[in-house]
């Protein structure tokens, strides 16, 4: 316990470290130790001027660091179809996600904690992955390394493809950046051999490649778009070659009779159910409210010429998951996504201080569309001003294009839940992520014709 000496002894501190055992001396004698070999440890603790110590009751065996076990990344080993064929990568075993690494990626393991794994992308970088998405590969597998040889694009209909060709598929970050629109992209484990960097020349999409080598274990890939408002990108492997693709925005017409909306796919998702999401102080379910908001926003945005497609119309099948939702916005090759949904606050948050209208976001892509249907909603609902934030939310995290979740009202507060009862509030709601969505296109439009200049 903790605490000063002669104190009352204060509650539990709990301490943890990674011990490095230094490799043998290179001495005429015979090390006393190689990697390899079992070695007893003790546990010295040192309070005042006594000493406490502690062996541990079982051997432990010295692991060369140099030899890392090598794992397949899969968090679909079964085939389902149903996941979002990527591997999440945290900051800690109880931390929060830092990258996504796409199934067939192989990396170097090392420790276990819990039910996650730690993957070694480089000398001074690991993730951690849940430990049923890591399988072992047998041992003596050579750790993930490649050259990087070329880059080269190409454009496939609406998406502009930059490929990498590997020997093997190693772990990878994509950061997308605004001002100027560019990917970073980071392979661990490459190194560059890069003599020749190719784009298609009948595609102004991409401006400019640039490579870098910060580390041995890091090549990093620079690819800088034609665009101010980005609209997309994916990224995985084709067998051993990485790819990164990158959407070209949607072609927007405005005119005296013509919507800005006309020919766009959008996908809305009324969130929850089969789960009911908050209950109100009347029980009226937020997941019933979502639907009724969603239908009427789905029909306005088909009086204005959109083509909506809708994550349900009912009840959801028992099983429907969030990846349910979010392959389905990939599989349709949705414009936008924009996910409805009514806000609760966890335990121990006043709601009465904390409420009002929100939207949420998570890729810098999907920010400019939260922020104009948040505005739409503060000035059609006149209710407090929540903000616009980043959200690690399922519906807000796919790539592949501009995605957001609204939260027009809380359900928990008794003066808005009664007027999200109402079909006439309702009917203002939808009003207002519509016009947000209009908002947002009409920016998108100018920002891109100025651009492209």
């Amino acid at each position: 316990r903790s605490g000063p000496p002669g104190a009352a002894r204060g509650g539990w501190s709990w301490y943890a470290a990674e011990l490095i055992v230094p490799p043998p001396l290179a001495t005429s004698a015979p090390p006393a130790w190689t990697y390899g070999s079992s070695a007893s440890l003790a546990l010295e603790i040192q309070a005042s001027d006594s000493v406490l110590r502690l062996e541990l009751p079982s051997r432990v065996l010295l692991r060369d660091p140099g030899a890392r076990a090598v794992a397949l990344l899969d968090d679909d080993p079964s085939g389902t179809g149903r996941t979002d064929g990527t591997v999440v990568g945290r900051t800690a075993p109880d931390g929060t996600y830092f990258l996504f690494l796409p199934d067939g990626t192989r990396a170097g393991t090392g420790r276990r904690i819990g039910d996650f794994v730690e993957l070694r992308l480089a000398r001074d970088l690991s993730v951690w992955a849940a430990a049923d998405e890591v399988h072992p590969l047998p041992a003596g597998t050579p750790a993930p390394a490649s050259r990087a040889p070329v880059v080269r694009t190409r454009r496939r209909g609406d998406w502009t493809r930059v490929t990498v060709p590997l020997a093997e598929a190693l772990p990878v970050q994509v950061r997308q950046e605004v001002d100027p629109v560019r990917y970073e992209v980071t392979i661990f484990g490459a190194r560059a051999a890069t003599e020749f960097m190719r784009t298609d020349f009948g595609d102004p999409l991409v401006r400019d490649l640039r490579w870098n080598q910060p580390t041995n274990d890091r090549f990093v890939l620079d690819v800088e778009l034609d665009q101010r408002q980005p609209w997309g990108y994916r990224y995985g492997y084709e067998g051993t070659d990485f790819y990164l693709d990158v959407r070209h925005a949607p072609e927007l017409r405005t005119g005296l009779f013509r919507s800005i909306l006309k020919g766009l796919r959008i996908v809305v998702d009324p969130g929850h159910s089969p789960d009911s999401g908050a209950t109100g102080p009347t029980g009226f379910l937020e997941k019933d409210a979502n639907l009724a908001v969603a239908l009427e926003l789905a029909r306005q945005l088909r009086d204005k010429g959109a083509e909506v497609i809708l994550t349900r119309s009912g009840e959801a099948p028992e099983g429907f998951s969030l990846n349910d939702r979010t392959n389905l916005a990939a599989r349709e090759r949705a414009d936008l996504l924009v996910s409805v949904h009514h806000n609760a606050l966890p335990d121990g948050v006043n709601p009465f201080q904390n409420n009002g209208s929100s939207t949420y976001y998570y890729h810098p892509q999907s920010l400019p569309l939260a922020r104009a249907i948040q505005a739409e909603l503060l000035k059609e609902l006149a209710l407090p001003d929540f903000g616009v934030a980043f959200g690690n939310l399922a519906l807000v995290r796919p790539t592949g294009m501009p995605a957001v979740l609204s939260e027009a009202a809380f359900m928990m507060i008794p003066e808005q839940e009664e007027l999200v009862r109402t079909e006439a509030f309702r009917k203002r709601e939808a009003k207002a992520i519509r016009k947000g969505i209009e908002r947002f296109l009409n920016e998108a439009k100018t920002a891109n014709q100025a651009g492209s200049r």
